[in-house]
């Protein structure tokens, strides 16, 4: 990738490496926790989609936003839901959202301003039972975590 991850990105890789996919999703909304493989994986993918979608600028030219492109090299997915759309770190590890009609979206930082901000939110929307984005944590009688809208 040649890519820096942010700290605390690095320090969750090292923690637990992703989780084992439709086994629940941990950031609300849809999305699963993608190991550092998975994270490489999508990256390399969407960087060849988006080469021949219209070609966009190195991944260290910080002169046009992400966000301008349908998907950008410097960008690190490292959430998936079953649909392959993807929570996402820029350059700043600002949280933002890609989805495989529009695009990269940075908008409001997804409601997170960091990958540990979305930590903190959604540790603390498990420990009350509030919810997260419009998104209420519920654990099923198999013990898995979902969101319900």
């Amino acid at each position: 990738m040649g890519l820096r991850l942010p700290d605390d990105l690095k320090a969750s890789l090292m923690r637990h490496n992703g989780v084992i996919q439709g086994s629940g999703s941990l950031f609300g909304m849809m999305y699963a926790p993608m190991s550092a493989q998975e994270i490489y994986d999508a990256w390399h993918a969407l960087c060849e989609n988006g080469e021949a979608e219209a070609g966009y600028p190195d991944a260290n030219d910080t002169d046009i936003a992400p966000e301008a492109y349908w998907w950008h090299p410097s960008v690190i997915p490292f959430a998936q839901d079953t649909g392959g759309d993807h929570l996402v770190l820029d350059r700043e590890g600002h949280v933002g959202e890609f989805f495989n009609d529009e695009g990269l979206i940075f908008a409001d930082n997804a409601g997170h301003s960091s990958y540990v901000s979305l930590l903190e939110r959604v540790a603390k929307s498990l420990e009350s039972g509030r919810p997260l984005n419009l998104w209420r944590p519920i654990v099923t009688p198999n013990g898995v975590l979902e969101w319900a809208y």
